[in-house]
């Protein structure tokens, strides 16, 4: 069972998440994060196996905490999650270390298939 960490500032959208994929044999969402302030430490203690993050949140974007967590674990994974469909964000978030990129509103299937991509 992979492990995924959810950073968003929206409960709401964790909860969707975790009911999206509540019956999949591959990801379980267990943890959640509002904002980028407690994500190394969390990540630290729980390494997940996949970071779920929001670019626009309070406090640090979503692409700066991309870009701090892959430089303090090159190992991370993380998969951009928001409404923002621009080109320049998607590229943006490609070169802070993102490996995936879901767009809001979202379906399980969307998000089954990035997340197996992220993690191959």
């Amino acid at each position: 069972m992979k492990k995924i960490l959810v950073v968003e500032d929206s409960r709401l959208t964790f909860e969707l998440l975790r009911r999206a994929l509540a019956g999949h044999e591959t990801y379980r969402v267990e943890l959640f994060c509002k904002n980028g302030e407690g994500l190394l430490e969390l990540y630290q203690q729980h390494r997940p196996d996949l970071v779920v993050m929001d670019i626009v949140m309070e406090g640090a974007s979503g692409i700066e905490m991309t870009k701090k967590l892959v430089a303090a674990y090159p190992e991370a994974r993380v998969v951009m999650l928001t409404s923002l469909s621009y080109q320049e964000v998607k590229e943006n978030a490609t070169q802070a270390g993102a490996v995936g990129y879901i767009q809001k509103p979202f379906k399980a299937e969307q998000v089954i298939r990035v997340f197996d991509q992220a993690l191959s």
